[in-house]
């Protein structure tokens, strides 16, 4: 099933929901031909730290985006209809493994 997201226009107004890699694939067209973005989406970061402030980087799982590699945080879209915490959570599962209540 295709993973669905919304996209904005400059002024925050929803646009167009739609599958997530046809909105970027507008996006990045209009983009590469006007040097400026049409729409925007929702994302999230989550940047991983102890009580002492030491970052951690997270190796990313085996995905289509940079698989295996190593990132400085825990990133996804979020889903049309999602929360942000719902989205941190889904993608810490997905990214790291880990179980998670916000």
């Amino acid at each position: 099933m295709a993973e669905e997201i919304n996209a904005y226009d400059k002024e925050e107004n929803l646009v167009k929901t739609g599958e997530r890699k046809e909105i970027l694939k507008e996006i990045k067209e209009y983009s590469e031909q006007n040097g400026d973005a049409n729409m925007a989406v929702e994302v999230v970061a989550l940047i991983l730290s102890n009580s002492n402030g030491d970052l951690y980087i997270a190796k990313r799982a085996t995905k289509d985006e940079n698989p295996d590699k190593f990132d400085k945080s825990v990133e996804g879209h979020v889903k049309a209809g999602e929360s942000y915490d719902e989205t941190i959570v889904r993608e810490l599962k997905e990214e790291l493994g880990v179980d998670c209540i916000l």
